[in-house]
């Protein structure tokens, strides 16, 4: 897992080569985000990804998938809600873990389950 950040206190560590999927979550990281992907690889966005130039999509075979956001209101009202959940704690693996974490998730022993390098 990696950040890439315009402001460097941001930034996580950078990939050490290509990896299979990348997510824009900020205004104009299209084009990072396909440098960034394996031939194959998909690229999530959530952002403006600014200008994607289909050349390279086309030719290294990736996919993009959009996903849109719920309006602000609907954010408030979700957010209003939090206090009255009693939700059960995520389980933490480390990302060695991956396969037992989705097992756990798959045979719905746990929520959610958060990777750490």
């Amino acid at each position: 897992m990696f950040a890439v950040d315009s402001d460097p206190r941001r930034a996580g560590r950078a990939p050490d080569g290509p990896v299979g999927a990348a997510i824009v979550c900020a205004r104009g990281g299209g084009a990072s985000a396909l440098e960034a992907v394996e031939p194959g690889g998909t690229v999530l966005v959530f952002a403006d990804a600014g200008e994607l130039l289909s050349d390279g999509v086309y030719r290294r075979e990736l996919t993009i998938v959009g996903s849109r956001s719920a309006t602000p209101e609907t954010m408030h009202a979700a957010a209003a809600l939090l206090p009255e959940l009693d939700l059960p704690e995520p389980t933490v693996l480390p990302l060695e873990r991956f396969a037992e974490g989705l097992e756990l998730f798959v045979r719905r022993e746990t929520l959610k389950v958060v990777f750490v390098p």
